[in-house]
């Protein structure tokens, strides 16, 4: 009976113990989020069953999750593909965090080359240096608005194309594309 009761008492203090270190991570996250123009963030559901079903009942396993889930998409954003789950989730929190370390600072140096290749279209465009149909009023958002920067390589290469002739569709597809309409024997 005593056992019993000590495996209760362990769940409840698990569930307690979860249960608070979701709250302070939300509220983390909250203040954050609080704390400058054009931040947000999500929050942690605070439904253990939730996390039970992911096999996360501490709150060093609900760590261990988040910092896996943080370099699974700092991967992919820096290098362009997604790491195998087993594989990120087999690793320790130290070899993560070290991970995750690395990651952040890829991230950073390409940021910043992205940011220093915007000052340079900027600057080559408010100098007339590009063959574009790029406003003042575009530049100054360019400038002002982090959210619209991905725009700019489009804007900048942008030719109006309204009022050219419209080319004639080939009469015959190229050669490297074969026609399913024609018989075996007559096909290229």
């Amino acid at each position: 009976m005593q056992e019993a009761y000590s495996k209760v008492h362990y769940v409840q203090e698990s569930q307690d113990s979860l249960r608070a270190h979701i709250a302070q991570l939300n509220k983390d996250a909250e203040a954050w989020a609080k704390s400058g123009p054009g931040r947000w963030s999500s929050t942690l559901t605070d439904d253990l069953e939730h996390w039970e079903n992911y096999g996360i009942t501490t709150p060093e396993q609900l760590d261990h999750y988040l910092l896996v889930c943080n370099v699974y998409d700092l991967t992919r954003s820096v290098y362009g593909f997604k790491p195998r789950w087993n594989e990120v989730m087999s690793q320790s929190t130290e070899q993560l965090r070290a991970e995750f370390s690395e990651l952040a600072k890829r991230a950073q140096q390409q940021h910043d080359a992205e940011e220093n290749h915007r000052i340079e279209l900027v600057r080559r465009a408010r100098e007339g240096g590009l063959d574009s149909n790029v406003s003042d009023e575009d530049i100054e958002r360019w400038q002002d608005d982090e959210s619209d920067r991905r725009d700019e390589e489009y804007y900048l290469n942008y030719k109006d194309r309204s009022k050219e002739t419209e080319e004639e569709e080939p009469s015959e597809p190229p050669s490297r594309v074969r026609d399913t309409r024609l018989p075996a024997k007559q096909r290229p």
